[in-house]
Order: C-alpha cells, then sequence, then structure tokens
C-alpha cells in the first residue's frame, strides 16, 4: 500500500479522487465542494493504492476552533473493501499527524469523524473511537500535550 498527501498543483489526482469518493458513495454525481476546497488548500486530501491503482482517500483538516484533526471523509472503492484498507488509512493519517500540524500551522491533540451511516460508526468504533450509536462526532483522543498554535 501506498500513501500520497495531494496538494493543490495536484489537479488531474484531485479530480481522479473525489470521482472515487462520488462511486464509493454510491452517488451519480459529485459536486466540486470538496475538489475546490482541496484546490483552494483548505483542505487535505490522502489517497491509497494497490499495486499502483487508487483505491480509495481521506478528506483532512485541521479546524483552529477546535484544534481537532477532522477526517471529514474517508473512502474506499466497494471491491476494495473488508480488506483493511480503511483501517490502515485511519491509522496512517493518525500517525502522520505532524504533516498536518505542519499544513495547518495548528498543534492538534484529538480527531473527529462524522460518520454518515451506521455501517461508518461502527466502523469508527472499531478502530478505537467512542461515541453514541447515532450519527454525530465521535472523539478519539491521539495524545494529551497541550494544545497550542505552532
Amino acid at each position: 500500500m501506498e500513501y500520497k498527501i495531494l496538494n493543490s498543483n495536484d489537479y488531474i489526482e484531485i479530480d481522479e479522487l473525489d470521482k472515487i469518493r462520488v462511486n464509493s458513495f454510491n452517488q451519480e454525481t459529485g459536486t466540486d465542494y470538496f475538489v475546490n476546497k482541496i484546490k483552494n488548500n483548505q483542505l487535505s486530501a490522502v489517497q491509497v493504492s494497490v499495486d499502483n491503482n487508487v483505491v480509495g482517500g481521506a478528506y483532512v483538516y485541521i479546524s483552529p476552533n477546535t484544534y481537532s484533526l477532522n477526517i471529514d471523509r474517508l473512502f474506499i472503492l466497494e471491491e476494495y473493501r473488508h480488506n483493511n484498507y480503511a483501517s490502515l488509512l485511519l491509522e496512517y493519517i493518525l500517525k502522520n499527524k505532524k504533516i498536518f500540524e505542519d499544513i495547518y500551522g495548528i498543534k492538534v491533540n484529538k480527531s473527529i469523524v462524522e460518520p454518515s451511516s451506521d455501517s461508518l460508526i461502527e466502523f469508527y468504533k472499531l478502530n478505537g473511537y467512542k461515541g453514541p450509536n447515532v450519527i454525530g462526532n465521535m472523539t478519539k483522543v491521539i495524545d494529551y500535550e497541550d494544545v497550542k498554535k505552532i
């Protein structure tokens, strides 16, 4: 497995990754909402590849209000699900939070996800997140360092 953090100059890869997001959520069409946020450096994209095929990714940002690493979307193509790729991608993001701290200039002490379905809630719970068994914020403490701007 390989991971790549896309930046605003990776236009083609950003567009291709968003097509995978649309496909993985069984949507007929997407909007430019996420693509524009990435291209305007308001959101980061992480793509995951298996055997040189992009199979999924995640959209991530750090909130300046809560000092939290927010995983806005995490997605894997259906034919690649149930192979632990989503868990490994989540682990990669959390272990490499320093990359995102450097991008946004903010230190973080927790991560937040907002699952949009019961299956996503279950996925995050299996990966150590705690929260209600309803759609909503679930938090996981990454570490206990003091929260402060870099």
